[in-house]
């Protein structure tokens, strides 16, 4: 990557940890798809006037669904899940569905996390102590079949959401620097983090790219309030990619601005006072002695979603 771990300092966790920065991800696995959303509905969870959903038509903007398993990297393995919202800066110009091809394809492209869990107690203090990324902890399963890679995310034995994305046939290689904004849960202030990327991707458009399903948790009731369309506009298959996660290069003041995301802002709270920790308080383990990487099984693994 020629970047070492420790060239933006360290910062020793509140369970005594010492993580280097910037994160390095030496290997990685994701898959993504992007579903369409209500514009205005989006429009109220950004926290700045700064941001502004990318839109595909005039009341419809877009929300980018992704399942990751970090296998090497300068930290401990863990997976994740994120729902984020494609944005652009408000000063830059909105032209519906041509904004969102100039956010795929070029760089300097964000995102404003709305949902993000991961499975590992280091994870989720990294994202609140470093990063500002509002984390909770959840299940996360990750499994295959032969045209599919297929997540699955539970927590309390209820499930959040299932999620596949057809394998594609053919990728080819990218590199792309982006950010990701998030409100930080202890400064309630929106962070911009920088990131750069080098990625295998291959793309399908269309109904057949991917399907999600949400669950019966109270998780899942607030995304299905965002009006997720039931056709995906188009799915990401990327079985390998690196990754470097920087400081947050801004911080910017929201004032009294309230989160609207009420159940998850309580999943956070109730996470982040069980940590550092073995488990939650549904007894998920946050901590994994080993793991070996979901992908390979067989068909027989596949989720109904």
């Amino acid at each position: 990557m020629g970047i070492k771990p420790g060239s933006q300092g360290s910062t020793t966790l509140s369970d005594g940890t010492e993580v280097q920065m910037p994160l390095l991800t030496y290997a990685a696995r994701t898959f993504a798809a992007f579903f369409t959303i209500s514009a205005g509905k989006a429009r109220a969870l950004l926290p700045s006037d700064e941001l502004r959903p990318v839109r595909i038509s005039p009341r419809r903007a877009l929300i980018m669904v992704q399942a990751m398993e970090y296998t090497d990297k300068n930290i401990e393995p863990y997976r994740e899940f994120a729902f984020s919202i494609p944005v652009r800066r408000s000063s830059y110009p909105d032209i519906p569905g041509l904004s969102f091809v100039n956010w795929l394809t070029g760089d300097g492209s964000a995102s404003y996390i709305t949902h993000l869990a991961v499975d590992t107690a280091q994870a989720l203090l990294i994202g609140w102590e470093i990063l500002g990324f509002p984390k909770f902890i959840a299940e996360i399963e990750l499994s295959e079949s032969g045209t599919e890679r297929i997540a699955e995310a539970t927590l309390d034995g209820e499930s959040i959401f299932a999620f596949a994305v057809a394998k594609t046939s053919s990728q080819k290689e990218q590199q792309r620097d982006f950010s990701i904004y998030s409100l930080s849960p202890e400064e309630n202030k929106l962070f911009e983090i920088p990131y750069q990327s080098a990625t295998t991707v291959g793309t399908k458009l269309g109904a057949s790219s991917a399907r999600l399903h949400l669950g019966s948790h109270p998780v899942a009731d607030e995304l299905r309030d965002l009006d997720i369309a039931p056709v995906p506009v188009l799915a990401l298959d990327i079985p390998q990619y690196t990754l470097i996660s920087n400081r947050p290069t801004a911080k910017i003041d929201v004032g009294d601005w309230r989160d609207p995301r009420g159940v998850y802002r309580e999943l956070r709270a109730a996470g982040r006072a069980e940590t550092p920790g073995a488990t939650t308080s549904s007894g998920i383990r946050t901590r994994r002695a080993s793991r070996s990487s979901a992908y390979g099984r067989s068909g027989t693994d596949r989720a109904d979603v």
